[in-house]
């Protein structure tokens, strides 16, 4: 890697660096630390650890150490991020401050900043808008137009609504209020001037504005202007939580399979809004522009879980597509309507004598009533219309010959449009139709397109004149023409002017638009002016981090021409993207787990491989390799998704890497690709039991998508990791990769991964001997796994059968363990896959295994090998568990000599493979054998070499799994570990464990008639012997540093698995038991 590739990474390699609750070691190839843990606080307190990165899905930063007072004072943490060149800082806290909850708190809070950085240009040097200005460039998040988050200035002439002023005073009272009327009817103008007049009490609510347009119809669009606005709401101590929830929308990391966590924003939001004090009106803006379903949905879900304190106003032309029939039955709906919003005659001559110099006679005042029925728009376009005109006379035979019309309004809105704009100067006139293609007006963006350089002072006259031309509040100055001027504005333009001149200014538009960086906006101009080329261009320039509006994206890409789109080979990929895994899955708010299948149509294929072919020839023409390694990886990706084969999958996923090279400084597009085909491969190698490999290439997958920018690959990839920890022997390990999988998967509703890594927790929790933990496990997944129809659902409910069956067996019920096997093996598997193959070899070797405890080898020797479908496989695990079962029977026949032979070349093949695991068990193998053949010295020596290599893990199952036999070598064993402290307490832990086991189980059956013995925690036993020296439950509580009510607890549970009913026959029970083990010395 060169220098100056390196230095773009922004915290350096060997930095230690926290992910999920894991300080992360320099190089991140092992985990180290919990945060929170004593062990964290002692790194903190170290006088070399002066810096760590934290890495999370919604922020990072990198803390620093640093002294107070001028390197006098205590010692503090604070946080630094740095972003398109600026330095954002923030306080920490003390070491001791430096919970999980803080480092994420401050990681949304310097994301927030960003966000608020970039919807405002108030922080902003003169120096900086111009350099932005001269070379814009695309940020990580789409730039929202500031205006949009206002109302527009009151108009000049203004009629007090007093008795709608008073309704909407009674309309606080309710979660939701609509006001609806057609276009012209004053819904904006009245709201406005309801605000400017109660706004002035400090108790009227809290107000924020948002304004829509037919381009806010994409679901991260519209709710980032929501958040945006919704900041205003809340007070000092709720900011930081309201720009965390904003935060999750706008500066997520790259996510190209899911979208940012919409439910989880909202949900923050709404927390933040209970907490206020104040109420808070959230008022929408023409909402009617709004049209996506998933938008009504989401508002909805937001408007029901509205706190008290936080109300609603929608201003609409038509019946928003929301359950309002549901809400108006609770009482919880205030409507305002056209009838309610017309003016009344009062209020009808209340606005003319502000606005005309001309009295009306009651008949033209009743006539003109009749006309326009109210129509506020209507009063405002006459008044503008006959300012000019001396008598009343001419201004009621005008309204005459109007009111001859059948359709009235319509009528007088074209007359009064011709009237408006042939009274102007030519160059207005000209001004005026050439900005009428605009949704919003500045003076710089008026210069663009009209090719001048006075539009700032036009836009002021004619806002003093009243030509319809909304001033906009706000940061800057911007305008906007009432809806019926400009759509009136713009047919007379199109009629003037021609669809080639309007077509060059909605180019121009777009060039201005770029040069501010407001892409989304200038690609939408450019689409008007149907210049598909720059349309590519521009999408080009948003490129993947506007994945978060993927409903604008494929809308754009799809209305593309092929032969621009031939020209655009990432335009191409990305299309396939967006056909192959719709949005609908990403917005779901869930992961897609391999269960939710997306069949294609046979056109729908089609496509999807040409785009992709497109894009191959594309990047092959440019030698941009690296890229067509993305491809390659999205077809494995897509095989996986339509369930083609695994060696399929894999093998698009192994021609992926062949271009992604890990010499190469990657973009996190082709990181994201890369870290999903290592995965793939890893997971090949871990079903090949090439574990070493399969770790190697998992854990760059997990460093290449961190931080983790697409969730659900990141629970793949550590489940994955877990599991090969597991079969490596490195138990703690695994634990703790699954248990980040079981928080992830839990926040996605992914429940075929949350069953899969509580079976991989309850693996664990057997072989540490925390039975009723792998009970638990188990059953959760038959819970989770019940009346379900996902493809996974046999293999798990099979692999949960198999560990229940296990528990049978470890509580002395080897008859129902061998019964509940036997119709496993027996049940046929819907499909082989690899998974199903292992699983099935582990079934059938455990399956010897107790018939071998039972007394019954023979049962399994004829049908060793045809138990299989496909006879032995290629897979090193598989053929492990086959072998290690043929030695099991030898040595259960007798001979031992055979056997070593067997163990001997098997633990050459298990330690070639790195299968920490089974290279253990076979240790212990060859120890029975040596044993076996009366070769003492030599069983002594394997079984040594066992325990020093399970004793960091607390392997418990693995010796007591083997019987009397192991349990007879220990204790032979324990005497020659004198010097050896460590390792003696891990064998009498291990001794005393099968001494409780069997010491119990007898004493409670003889004594109390009880069933077999249910083993004991290493809690309860402590419980236990502290109960048998007769100390109260207080007492215990104070030396176990627990509450009285978790010994009342264990105290209980002992009763149960004792076959007791009381604090004196347990403590007899225990008594005895410790009298007659004097060889092992309690804990």
């Amino acid at each position: 890697m060169s220098e100056s590739k390196a230095s773009s990474w922004p915290v350096a390699r060997s930095t230690p660096t926290v992910r999920d609750k894991i300080l992360y070691s320099e190089e991140g190839a092992a985990i180290s630390i919990v945060v929170g843990s004593e062990q964290w606080l002692a790194w903190l307190n170290e006088e070399t650890s002066s810096t760590f990165a934290f890495r999370d899905g919604n922020g990072s930063y990198t803390a620093r150490k640093e002294r107070v007072g001028n390197r006098r004072g205590g010692w503090y943490w604070k946080a630094y991020r740095k972003y398109q060149g600026r330095l954002y800082r923030t306080y920490l806290g003390k070491s001791e401050d430096l919970t999980l909850e803080r480092l994420r708190e401050v990681a949304y809070t310097l994301a927030a900043r960003i966000a608020a950085d970039a919807t405002s240009a108030d922080d902003d040097s003169e120096e900086e808008r111009q350099a932005q200005h001269q070379k814009p460039q695309a940020s990580n998040m789409a730039p929202l137009l500031k205006t949009k988050l206002y109302p527009p200035q009151l108009p000049t002439w203004l009629v007090e609504r007093a008795s709608l002023f008073a309704q909407l005073d009674g309309s606080l009272r309710h979660k939701l209020t609509v006001v609806q009327a057609p276009a012209g009817f004053g819904k904006t103008t009245l709201v406005n001037h309801w605000l400017a007049s109660r706004g002035v009490s400090p108790d009227f609510p809290t107000m924020c504005w948002v304004s829509l347009d037919s381009g806010d119809n994409d679901l991260m669009r519209f709710w980032r202007a929501v958040m945006t606005a919704a900041q205003r709401l809340l007070g000092q101590e709720q900011q930081a939580a309201g720009q965390a929830a904003l935060a999750l929308l706008t500066v997520g990391t790259y996510s190209l399979f899911e979208s940012p966590p919409l439910e989880l924003a909202l949900t923050r939001l709404l927390n933040s809004f209970t907490e206020l004090d104040k109420e808070g009106l959230l008022i929408f803006d023409d909402y009617h522009a709004i049209s996506d379903a998933a938008i009504h949905e989401t508002l909805a879900f937001f408007i029901e879980h509205l706190p008290k304190t936080i109300h609603v106003l929608l201003l609409t032309r038509s019946e928003p597509d929301l359950p309002l029939l549901r809400w108006r039955a609770r009482g919880e709906l205030f409507e305002l309507y056209k009838a309610e919003l017309r003016f009344s005659h009062e209020e009808m001559v209340a606005f003319l004598q502000q606005a005309l110099p001309v009295t009306f006679s009651e008949v033209a005042l009743s006539r003109l009533d009749t006309l326009l029925e109210g129509w506020v728009a209507g009063l405002r376009l006459l008044a503008l219309t006959f300012a000019r005109w001396k008598t009343p006379q001419s201004i009621e035979q005008a309204l005459v010959v109007q009111g001859q019309y059948t359709y009235p309004q319509r009528h007088l809105l074209d007359y009064f449009m011709r009237e408006i704009l042939e009274t102007q100067p030519a160059e207005l006139q000209s001004f005026l139709l050439h900005t009428s293609v605009l949704s919003r007006l500045s003076g710089s963006l008026c210069d663009t397109i009209t090719e001048s350089e006075n539009s700032k002072e036009k836009l002021e006259a004619i806002s003093r004149a009243g030509l319809f031309l909304d001033a906009l509040e706000g940061p800057e100055t911007w305008y906007r023409y009432h809806a019926l001027f400009a759509e009136a504005l713009r047919q007379e333009a199109r009629r003037r002017l021609g669809e080639e001149t309007l077509a060059k200014l909605w180019r121009r538009a777009s060039v201005w638009y770029e040069q501010e960086a407001m892409f989304i906006e200038a690609i939408e101009m450019a689409w008007l002016a149907q210049d598909m080329e720059r349309v590519a261009e521009l999408i080009e320039q948003l490129e993947i981090q506007y994945f978060y509006e993927p409903i604008s994206m494929r809308s754009w890409l799809e209305q593309l021409p092929e032969s621009v789109l031939r020209k655009h080979p990432l335009l191409c990929h990305i299309l396939a993207v967006e056909l192959r895994f719709p949005v609908e899955y990403r917005f779901s708010q869930t992961a897609i787990p391999a269960s939710k299948v997306v069949l294609l149509t046979e056109d729908e294929r089609i496509r999807v491989e040409k785009l992709l072919q497109m894009a191959v020839e594309g990047w092959t023409s440019r030698g941009m390799y690296a890229a067509i390694g993305a491809n390659r990886a999205f077809l494995a990706l897509s095989a996986m998704l339509g369930r083609e084969t695994f060696s399929s999958v894999v093998k698009h996923a192994y021609e992926a890497l062949a271009y992604l090279s890990q010499e190469d400084e990657l973009s996190p597009y082709l990181l994201m690709y890369r870290s999903s085909s290592l995965s793939l491969v890893g997971l090949d190698k871990l079903r090949l039991g090439r574990l070493d490999e399969a770790r190697q290439d998992l854990l760059q997958a997990e460093k290449d998508n961190l931080p983790p920018s697409n969730r659900y690959l990141n629970i793949q990839i550590r489940l994955a990791l877990g599991k090969t920890y597991l079969l490596l022997g490195e138990l703690r390990q695994a634990s703790r990769y699954q248990q980040h999988v079981l928080s992830e998967a839990k926040d996605l509703n992914d429940d075929v991964s949350i069953a899969d890594a509580l079976l991989e927790l309850a693996w664990v929790a057997f072989e540490t001997n925390e039975l009723v933990d792998a009970e638990i496990y188990a059953k959760e997944v038959n819970r989770l796994m019940q009346g379900s129809s996902l493809p996974e659902s046999q293999a798990l409910s099979r692999r949960a059968a198999l560990q229940l069956a296990l528990l049978q067996y470890a509580r002395g019920e080897i008859a129902v363990a061998l019964e509940q096997l036997k119709v496993l093996l027996a049940n046929p598997w819907e499909e082989w896959t690899p998974e199903s193959l292992l699983l099935h070899a582990r079934t059938y070797a455990w399956y010897g295994r107790l018939l071998i405890a039972a007394g019954n080898p023979l049962m399994i020797q004829d049908g060793l090998e045809m138990k299989f479908p496909s006879g032995e496989t290629e897979a090193i695990t598989e053929q492990l568990e086959v072998q290690i079962l043929r030695g099991r029977l030898l040595l259960a026949r007798g001979e031992g000599r055979a056997a070593l032979l067997q163990f001997t070349h098997l633990l050459i093949a298990a330690r070639e493979n790195q299968h920490g695991y089974h290279a253990v068990q076979i240790q212990i193998l060859l120890a029975l054998a040596h044993a076996a053949c009366n070769q003492h010295k030599q069983a002594h020596y394997w079984l040594r070499q066992a325990l020093l290599q399970t004793m960091q893990e607390g392997y418990v199952r693995l010796f007591l799994d083997e019987g009397r036999s192991i349990i007879t070598l220990l204790r032979a064993l324990l005497p020659t570990l004198q010097h050896e402290p460590t390792l003696r307490s891990y064998v009498q832990r291990l001794l005393q464990a099968t001494s409780w086991r069997s010491g119990l189980a007898q004493k409670a059956q003889s004594t109390f008639g009880s069933p077999f013995f249910v083993p004991l925690s290493e809690q309860e036993e402590r419980v236990l012997q502290l109960l048998a020296a007769g100390w109260s439950n207080q007492e215990i509580a104070r030396e176990l540093i627990i509450s009285v009510n978790t010994v009342k607890y264990h105290v209980k549970h002992l009763y149960q698995k004792l076959g007791v009913s009381n604090r004196l026959q347990a403590s007899e029970v225990a008594r005895d038991l410790i009298r007659n083990e004097s060889s092992v010395k309690p804990l």
